[in-house]
């Protein structure tokens, strides 16, 4: 266990839909928190027993499939939401959503999971607790969140560090965390978009850059667009040619295994032209090819989006001088990218090269490490020590 974010007492924490992770900086450079087995990424997972003991992290993935009922995860895309937000969503969770009436009228979501009902945020706070713990228990973050978060779901993630004992400093957008984290802001001048698909979000944003400062110029994205989503169509097809109606009924059990077998399938496809899914004697075996076609829809929603944020920069595909692709855990190991890099080409799919190149983006896009979080800890400790200029890319 890392000693250095307590004692620096600054740390930087990427809060994300699939794997949570901290960093901070030593000696001037960003330090990913890892644990004694070097492994920086806490999957962002929960799960209770019936003693009482909750679980987080690696333990409560581990206990997904053989408990579901009791497990959680994705909770990001539950927080600062209701339940008529979540319609589309809730026949694929596998635990009871309500929602209740605060004293100042304000609804807010709770999930009754093993007796109790849990807020979005509470369950959020228990993840950022394990990362604070294996950071060493630091009292002050800066959390980064997706740039289309809304002010709720800023206040809700800022309500999570608080129960997790955690004082967030700041909230940043990840995008801007993702082209920091790149070093981008050390190259000179120009335009940079950055392309950011989570496993549960995905965000555009417009930077200019000059002097090493940069201005958020747009934003554009879908709080309900990622990885998740791509395994979902890998598990409707599989369900249909099963003959289950996945809104009959939640049958617990089979969701999370329909979900681990789809996400397994996705990850093979990165680097294999089939891949099958298998829940108990039914096999399913998918190509690459059909995997893109499924997951085209979602693939030119994320680029209606791109487009959307360059038109409101005033600016087209061809005249962003910097593409910065950052993907999400769960997202990233789909099918191949348009990035020089062999790790790139498992981070965003074959066809949002095919579909972006038709509407004319730069050909050689960059790819940034999936660790925000990185660039969170080092920036904010720059700035309060003056060594780092800041002007409007810090946001709300």
């Amino acid at each position: 266990m890392s000693t250095g974010p307590q004692s620096r007492g600054v740390v930087g924490i990427d809060l994300g839909t699939t794997f949570s992770l901290a960093a901070y900086v030593e000696d001037g450079r960003p330090r990913v928190v890892r644990d004694a087995a070097g492994v920086a990424l806490v999957p962002s997972c929960v799960s209770f027993h019936d003693d009482g003991t909750v679980l987080v992290g690696s333990a409560a993935r581990d206990r997904a499939l053989s408990d579901p009922e009791h497990t959680i995860f994705s909770v990001k895309r539950l927080m600062g939401r209701t339940l008529a937000d979540l319609q589309k969503e809730l026949k694929l969770i596998p635990h009871q959503l309500v929602e209740r009436e605060t004293d100042g009228g304000r609804k807010v979501l709770r999930v009754r999971i093993a007796g109790r009902e849990y807020t979005p945020e509470e369950l959020s706070a228990m993840i950022l607790k394990e990362v604070r713990a294996r950071a060493g228990n630091p009292t002050k973050a800066v959390v980064t969140v997706p740039a289309y978060f809304d002010d709720s779901q800023r206040q809700a993630t800022r309500d999570a560090g608080r129960i997790a004992g955690l004082d967030v400093l700041r909230i940043v957008n990840e995008p801007t965390a993702a082209a920091l984290a790149y070093g981008l802001d050390r190259r000179g001048s120009g335009t940079v978009a950055v392309y950011d698909l989570g496993g549960g979000t995905f965000d555009c944003s417009v930077l200019s850059l000059a002097d090493g400062v940069f201005k958020v110029l747009a934003t554009n994205g879908d709080t309900f667009l990622g990885g998740d989503d791509f395994d979902r169509e890998l598990m409707a097809v599989t369900a249909r040619e099963m003959g289950v109606d996945l809104e009959a009924g939640k049958d617990a059990e089979l969701l999370q295994r329909l979900r681990d077998a789809a996400e397994r399938a996705k990850i093979a496809l990165s680097s294999a032209d089939t891949a099958d899914v298998q829940i108990g004697t039914f096999r399913r075996t998918f190509t690459r090819a059909e995997f893109e076609e499924l997951i085209r829809p979602h693939i030119d929603r994320s680029l209606d989006r791109c487009r959307a944020a360059l038109r409101d920069a005033k600016l087209t595909p061809a005249r962003s001088t910097r593409w910065c692709w950052s993907a999400g855990r769960r997202a990233s190991r789909t099918s191949a990218a348009g990035s020089p890099s062999s790790s790139a080409r498992r981070r965003t799919p074959a066809s949002t090269r095919t579909r972006w190149s038709r509407s004319g983006r730069p050909s050689r896009p960059m790819s940034s490490p999936p660790a925000g979080a990185t660039c969170c800890s080092s920036t904010w400790s720059r700035c309060r020590s003056g060594s780092r200029r800041s002007a409007g890319w810090w946001t709300r």
